[in-house]
C-alpha cells in the first residue's frame, strides 16, 4: 500500500515538474531577423548576395539573442566557411550588461557590456526616422494589401545631388504582429498604427565620382519574422542560468 502511494505522488510530481516546465515555455516567444545584402567586388560590381540571420528569445524581460556565426578557413590562400557555431548574449531589458556564451571564443557566462554582445544594433530604429525627416521623399503607392494581416508602401528616395536617381523603398507592414515587443522602427510603427516587418531598397545603378566607377543597381532586404523556437531547452537552460546569476525569480 505504501509503495503505491509513493508510486502515485512521484507520478503527481513528475506531471507537476512537466507542466511547469510547459508553462515556462508556453512564455517563451521569439523572432527571426533575416538581412540580405549584395556582393561586391573592387569594382563595384555585384556578384551575388548574402543572408545572415539573427534571432531574438523573449521570456518576461529577458532577451537572449541568438546568432549563427560562420566559421572561415583559407584553402589555397582563399577565406572559405568551413561551418557554423551558434553566439549567444542573454540580458534583462533593464540592463546595459549580460552573460556571453561564446565557446569558440572561450567567453563562457561572461558579463560584457550589451554593445559587445547583442545584435539589437540591427535594428534600424532612429536611421529612418531620420531618413524620413531629412530625405526628399516621394509616396508611391500606400496601403497596398498583401493578405488579411499584412500591407505594403512604395515610396521614391530621390539623390539629394542628383534629382534624376531615386530609390525605391518598400515598406511592409503587419497588423498580426502590433503585439511583438520588439521594432525595426518605432516611429513608422506609430505612423501606420502597425507593425514595420520588412524593409527592401532598390538602388540604381549611379557613377561615383570619387572612385571613377559605376555601381551596379542592388537591393537589400531587412525582414523580422516570427520564428518557430526548435531549441527551446537550450534556450531555457541559457535563461535560467541568467536568472540564477543574477537573482531573477521567473516561476510560472
Amino acid at each position: 500500500m505504501k509503495a503505491t502511494v509513493c508510486v502515485l505522488f512521484l507520478s503527481v510530481i513528475l506531471i507537476l515538474i512537466s507542466y511547469q516546465s510547459k508553462a515556462q515555455e508556453s512564455q517563451l516567444v521569439a523572432y527571426k531577423l533575416s538581412k540580405i545584402s549584395p556582393n561586391v567586388d573592387k569594382n563595384l560590381k555585384v556578384f551575388g548576395y548574402d543572408t545572415t540571420s539573427d534571432f531574438i528569445f523573449i521570456y518576461h524581460d529577458i532577451r537572449l539573442f541568438k546568432r549563427i556565426v560562420p566559421i572561415d578557413s583559407i584553402v589555397n590562400g582563399i577565406v572559405t566557411s568551413s561551418g557554423f557555431y551558434n553566439r549567444y548574449f542573454v540580458h534583462h531589458i533593464d540592463s546595459i550588461y549580460g552573460r556571453l556564451f561564446d565557446s569558440m571564443m572561450r567567453m563562457v557566462n561572461q558579463r560584457v557590456h550589451i554593445d559587445s554582445g547583442t545584435a539589437s544594433k540591427s535594428l534600424f530604429n532612429k536611421e529612418i526616422e531620420n531618413d524620413f525627416k531629412s530625405l526628399k521623399i516621394e509616396p508611391v503607392k500606400k496601403n497596398i494589401p498583401i493578405d488579411d494581416f499584412c500591407f505594403k508602401e512604395v515610396y521614391f528616395i530621390f539623390d539629394l545631388d542628383d534629382s534624376t536617381k531615386k530609390s525605391i523603398w518598400t515598406l511592409t507592414y503587419s497588423n498580426s504582429m502590433k503585439k511583438n515587443p520588439l521594432s525595426i522602427s518605432t516611429y513608422m510603427d506609430s505612423l501606420r498604427s502597425s507593425k514595420l516587418v520588412e524593409i527592401r531598397t532598390d538602388e540604381p545603378q549611379r557613377f561615383l565620382k570619387k572612385y571613377n566607377l559605376t555601381m551596379d543597381p542592388f537591393f537589400f532586404i531587412y525582414r523580422m519574422e516570427p520564428y518557430e523556437i526548435l531549441e527551446k531547452e537550450i534556450i531555457m537552460n541559457l535563461i535560467k542560468v541568467y536568472a540564477k546569476e543574477t537573482g531573477l525569480n521567473f516561476d510560472d
